[in-house]
């Protein structure tokens, strides 16, 4: 089990050259960066795509992201200890609301 956390970015992010890119207005999971040097307040936002396309638990390992801290982020409630499985499932229905 891993801790997430559902979050917003707080500003459009891109990721130069390509098409990805993080919209303020959707949810995204996150999880601490802690593979990064002073780690601290330092997170890996999972990039689940747009449209029709959405993350499978089968991709999370391999899945784009951008490294984030903790001002650029609005954090919807705390970080909760979960399989992947559940934080994808919990993602997904957010954003279909």
């Amino acid at each position: 089990m891993m801790k997430y956390y559902f979050v917003n970015p707080t500003a459009e992010f891109s990721m130069m050259g390509t098409n990805v890119e993080l919209n303020r207005r959707s949810t995204y999971l996150a999880i601490e960066a802690t593979n990064q040097p002073d780690p601290e307040d330092k997170f890996f936002v999972i990039y689940s795509g747009d449209g029709e396309w959405q993350v499978d638990v089968d991709d999370i390992d391999h899945c784009i992201g951008f490294l984030l801290e903790r001002d650029e982020l609005i954090f919807l409630g705390e970080g909760s200890e979960m399989s992947d499985e559940d934080a994808i499932d919990r993602l997904n229905g957010l954003n279909a609301m």
